[in-house]
């Protein structure tokens, strides 16, 4: 009998756990109008120094964890990308989904060293490989707003528009 009343347990519990990855599934938004044509196009474009200019990310600033706990510690980062001449999404100032796109760059900044130790910001490797995450992270969030707002645009045009080559920080200050 007990083995009978755990094997249907263990039923439900999977019935349970498929059937809210099934809706889950069907009840996010579908990200159909992000172009496959634009996967891998991080490293296959280049842009020559006269088809290029420089873009500053506003300064993300916060706390940052401190393990020994004896004082709070303070940083504040600021990133300078290469992106194409021209209307960028990031040089749009009014409209709606260059502001949200900016808003979530911004916000990825603070997320991601915000929950980080001062110890681990001051190591280079992780500062590189914080760099490479963020321009990759960004060229994904201008392509998913950029692609939101017009969703039936030239893949050519996705990606001259949504494109960041280069990333540096400008300004990375750990307090």
């Amino acid at each position: 009998m007990m083995k009978t009343i755990i094997f249907f347990a263990i039923v439900l519990l999977i019935l349970v756990i498929a059937a809210v990855f099934v809706v889950h599934y069907f009840a996010r938004e579908p990200l159909t109008y992000l172009l496959n044509q634009t996967e891998g196009i991080d490293e296959e474009l280049t842009l020559s120094d006269e088809d290029k200019t420089v873009y500053v990310f506003d300064e993300a600033r916060g706390n940052i964890a401190n393990p020994n706990g004896d004082s709070v510690r303070f940083f504040m980062v600021q990133a300078v990308g290469s992106i194409p001449t021209g209307k960028h999404i990031l040089t749009r100032k009014k409209e709606g989904y260059a502001k949200v796109a900016r808003a979530r760059i911004k916000d990825l900044m603070i997320t991601v060293i915000g929950n980080k130790t001062a110890i681990e910001l001051q190591n280079p490797l992780v500062k590189e490989e914080m760099r490479s995450h963020f321009r990759i992270e960004f060229n994904r969030i201008t392509r998913e707003e950029f692609s939101r707002a017009n969703p039936k645009v030239d893949p050519r045009d996705l990606i001259w528009e949504t494109h960041i080559e280069d990333l540096y920080f400008r300004t990375y200050n750990i307090q």
